[in-house]
């Protein structure tokens, strides 16, 4: 199910977007490939993001979001996770996420799958 909605709420003076929200129903199935095991990921969450012009991204939640992170991509190890609070998610241009909880949990959506 994807009702998710955004707003543009400003724009940089060359048109592209500054700052925007998103808000809605989203539930994504999750599928483990190997032993076809598979978790739906309730991750409707709200947000208000900002673009920077270097092309960071950073985004102030309420609510549950789904946040894939590499080896070494992020400040929470490798995985696919399930974040769910309040809290503000940091994205650099080269794809780095940083995590920082106000209040809430994540948790690993793979661990749901193994």
């Amino acid at each position: 199910m994807d009702e998710v909605v955004t707003k543009v709420l400003r724009r940089y003076p060359d048109g592209t977007v500054q700052w925007d929200a998103y808000k809605g129903a989203l539930v994504v199935r999750v599928t483990n490939s190997e032993n076809g095991r598979s978790y739906d990921a309730d991750v409707s969450g709200s947000a208000v993001v900002e673009h920077a012009v270097d092309g960071d991204e950073t985004w102030n939640v309420v609510g549950p979001v789904l946040l894939g992170v590499r080896d070494g991509g992020g400040n929470i190890p490798r995985g696919l996770w399930v974040i769910d609070g309040v809290y503000r998610l940091a994205i650099s241009a080269d794809g780095y996420r940083t995590v920082t909880m106000v209040h809430g949990r994540r948790y690993n959506v793979c661990d749901r799958l193994s």
